[in-house]
């Protein structure tokens, strides 16, 4: 009988710190073509010397000319980024999963509330987390 009560209890507080997942395997198959962007590799190259002559010297002028091609980077970026959606939702018969498939893609995810509390009681000790 001492032994049932030990394994219940264990079994429970076990339940509770490391809860049983249940979970299909799905094959991940990837939304969107990972864009290689060759487009943007030149602007990403200037940028880049940019950046490192502006850190190696430190002058106004250089930080001037830095922001300007990491704008004119981000900027192409984007409109990349754009044009692969557009295609995406075009390509796909079913335009609205599309367009949900783009907007989900861009959303950041998630983070998890660390509100989970939990109560084990242990004879007449109480443990909360």
């Amino acid at each position: 009988e001492t032994y049932l009560e030990f394994i219940s209890t264990f079994a429970s507080a076990l339940d509770i710190t490391c809860p049983l997942k249940t979970s299909r395997c799905k094959p991940k198959k990837p939304k969107f073509k990972n864009i290689h962007y060759h487009e943007a590799e030149e602007v990403k190259k200037e940028f880049m010397k940019a950046k490192e002559k502006y850190s190696l010297s430190n002058k106004l002028e250089d930080k001037v000319d830095f922001i300007q091609k990491k704008k004119a980077y981000d900027l192409k970026l984007r409109d990349l980024r754009k044009k692969a959606n557009e295609d995406h939702i075009n390509s796909n018969s079913n335009k609205i999963k599309a367009i949900w498939d783009v907007i989900n893609s861009e959303r950041a995810p998630k983070k998890q509330s660390g509100t989970n509390t939990w109560q084990l009681k242990i004879g007449d000790v109480n443990v909360s987390k």
